[in-house]
């Protein structure tokens, strides 16, 4: 994914992850120092605002080691933010979903966004089997 976000879609566009488990955060993680905003939604209350708090943790590990500086981490963190509503995702150049493996409900979900965002935006499905 990391070689899509650099060649497809320009550090200014948004990326849209809809589901904040261990997945979607490291996607969320991936294309925010890649240098991209990024819109974390799930429908459980406060997953997302956890979601990024663990990837505050991950970023504050690599300044401990040296691997990105405390700039760098408070940038790419400030590139991150919760989302509560699916029109959130209105100006995302790409939305991924990483939603529960249930075909119907992956299916829905795509439905629903195609109403939402731009007809030139890059729907994709992650998949955890």
């Amino acid at each position: 994914m990391n070689n899509l976000l650099q060649t497809r879609i320009p550090a200014s566009q948004t990326i849209g992850v809809i589901g904040a488990g261990t997945m979607g955060a490291g996607i969320a993680q991936v294309a925010a120092t890649a240098g991209h905003s990024v819109k974390l939604m799930d429908v459980r209350d406060g997953a997302a605002a956890a979601a990024i708090a663990q990837i505050d943790k991950v970023f504050a590990s690599l300044v401990s080691k040296e691997r990105m500086s405390a700039e760098d981490r408070a940038a790419n963190l400030a590139r991150i933010s919760a989302v509560t509503d699916l029109s959130d995702m209105s100006d995302a150049a790409m939305v991924v979903e990483v939603i529960v493996e249930n075909l119907a409900a992956k299916q829905a979900l795509m439905r629903d966004l195609e109403a939402v965002v731009s007809p030139n935006a890059v729907l994709a499905s992650n998949t955890s089997s």
